[in-house]
């Protein structure tokens, strides 16, 4: 941190991360060859997530129709869900410009 003029290097941070992740403190994307890392608030853990893949806002999907879809995934198919799940559209602020 310069401004406390503290050297920190990137094997440090990368370590970080990954303690981070595996603690469900942080979630990790991978696009186009590139890690993005989001930090998960409390609470934040258990539903899905829309992202504009024009303005990049994600927005929490908290809707019973999904989640009732969810259940039948689980139940039917005997597939684990990853709640770490993001599901990419634009949203409507993007798709009316």
């Amino acid at each position: 941190m310069q401004e406390f003029n503290i050297g920190v290097g990137l094997t440090t941070i990368y370590r970080s991360l990954t303690i981070l992740e595996k603690e469900n403190k942080v979630r990790t994307e991978v696009r186009d060859h590139t890690k993005y890392y989001q930090y998960i608030k409390d609470g934040c853990s258990k539903h899905f997530h829309l992202k504009c893949k024009k303005c990049g806002k994600m927005q929490h999907l908290d809707c019973r129709e999904f989640m009732q879809a969810t259940k039948h995934i689980v139940e039917d198919h005997d597939f684990e869900v990853d709640y770490n799940t993001i599901i990419y559209g634009v949203c409507g602020k993007c798709a009316k410009k």
